[in-house]
């Protein structure tokens, strides 16, 4: 589906991510031609975007997690886009992966559009997942790569010039809500849904927005007095950065805590030291997840508690607990059962030598005793 302009509304500068969770890294070496269509960025371009991920987790975890090594960056290439309208569909778009120690990753495809009018009634079908002219379907054909719509996730970033937040979130508040559910639905939501949904801004800045579904992240800034006229990449980014890394971490660890939660329903069969050392693995990943979550700041803490809760981390985390609970019952009871064998045998075992010694006692007494016949 190609977008249309409509020249009316406000213009704005708008940037899309796709975020594919996968759960090993390794998968993308199952198709050789996902790798032949992309071309590899110009270093200094791609320097500068990992340096300013970097900068951003950095000051939001700590360099403690930045030395840790516990989250690694590639830039895979750029993917040449055919577009149907040019003035306002994307010409590439940049891909990434984003692996983590434990194997996870995410697929992160990142594209920035052309000046625009604000308009989400064409965004929103060109982006839903299941769309047969969407994005997604576009991408999964030139890559060849099973890019899983159960596994998706949407940043929208859109840099508004000279305009209040406020006031563009009030003359926008329907369309902002539509587009942050994707919802192609001809029936309005309810105003009162609206209302609620807008007052969860989760940036602090003056000039910003920020808003968060299950599906999709919405991130609204506006150009300070301070700044250049120009539609800068790099403004737009530095703005919608803490807020997608935060974003980029709760879609890790969702991953993560669900590669847990499928390792212990796995282990039912395993020997006694596999599941110790299951559990060990375990609650080290769960250590390092609390040492992550405890390290934000005021800025970002809100956010993650909604996010744990609307993504369903926390129900997958109880269920990781719940499964930990009956492995650690598991180990202590084969324990008790070996324990209670091991006891079982050696009274047996040293039972009959007993009897065995007190037999023989027994006879060489019986020997002694009985007078030899004259």
């Amino acid at each position: 589906m190609g977008l249309k302009e409509n020249e009316k509304g406000d213009r704005v500068l708008p940037e899309f991510v796709l975020l594919f969770t996968l759960p090993e890294s390794e998968n993308l070496n199952k198709t050789t031609r996902f790798w032949e269509e992309t071309k590899q960025l110009p270093e200094e371009e791609k320097r500068k975007h990992l340096n300013a991920m970097e900068e951003v987790e950095l000051r939001l975890l700590g360099e403690k997690f930045l030395k840790a090594g516990r989250i690694n960056r590639l830039s895979i290439g750029r993917l040449g886009l055919t577009a149907k309208n040019a003035e306002i569909e994307p010409a590439s778009a940049d891909i990434y992966l984003v692996s983590h120690k434990t194997g996870v990753a995410l697929l992160e495809i990142r594209m920035d559009l052309p000046e625009q009018t604000f308009n989400p009634e064409l965004w929103i079908p060109w982006l839903r997942p299941e769309s047969i002219d969407g994005i997604v379907n576009q991408l999964r054909k030139r890559l060849g790569f099973p890019l899983d719509e159960s596994s998706f996730f949407c940043f929208i970033s859109v840099y508004v010039p000279e305009k209040s937040i406020r006031v563009f979130v009030k003359s926008h508040p329907a369309d902002i809500i539509r587009l942050l559910y994707l919802d192609a639905s001809p029936l309005p939501f309810k105003d009162d849904f609206v209302v609620n949904e807008l007052d969860k801004d989760f940036c602090l800045r003056k000039s910003q927005a920020s808003f968060m579904s299950y599906l999709t992240a919405i991130h609204i800034s506006v150009r300070d007095k301070g700044v250049a006229n120009e539609l800068s990449s790099d403004i737009r980014a530095k703005c919608s950065l803490p807020f997608f890394v935060t974003i980029e971490l709760l879609l890790l660890e969702r991953q993560i805590l669900g590669t847990y939660y499928d390792m212990l329903t796995a282990s039912t069969f395993s020997s006694i030291s596999n599941l110790i050392g299951l559990k060990d693995e375990i609650l080290n990943g769960l250590e390092e997840y609390y040492g992550v979550i405890t390290r934000v700041n005021q800025f970002s803490a809100p956010l993650i508690d909604y996010g744990e809760q609307t993504l369903g981390i926390n129900n997958i985390y109880d269920s990781v607990i719940d499964r930990l609970d009956a492995v650690t019952f598991d180990i202590t009871t084969r324990y008790q059962r070996n324990t209670s064998m091991l006891t079982f045998w050696l009274t047996v075992i040293f039972g009959a030598l007993e009897t065995v010694f007190l037999v023989s006692a027994s006879l060489r007494y019986s020997i002694q005793a009985t007078p030899l016949p004259s």
